[in-house]
């Protein structure tokens, strides 16, 4: 799993490694039938905006498993009115 380059900022929503380490250990021990059932740890995603239609208005494709875009500039590319911390309005 690889995370951003050397230099390039922390997003804002990544949470702490180690925070993420334990609670993630927590998790597996709570069910471990599921332990064994892991995805392709080199696949990433994105975040898109689709709209009107099918019409790709927005789009971000992950280059790293912590490159999502920013939730504010997600939102704003939706058109919806949005500040960290508040509760999306359209």
């Amino acid at each position: 799993m690889k995370g951003p380059a050397q230099g390039e900022p922390k997003r804002s929503y990544v949470p702490s490694i180690i925070g993420t380490t334990f609670t993630s250990i927590a998790r597996g021990l709570r069910n471990l039938s599921s332990a064994t059932k892991v995805g392709n740890f080199s696949q990433l995603g994105g975040d898109f905006v689709l709209g009107p239609g099918l019409e790709v208005t927005f789009a971000w494709r992950m280059r790293n498993s912590q490159d999502h875009v920013e939730i504010d500039d997600l939102m704003k590319a939706a058109g919806v009115a949005y500040s960290s911390g508040t509760s999306p309005t359209a």
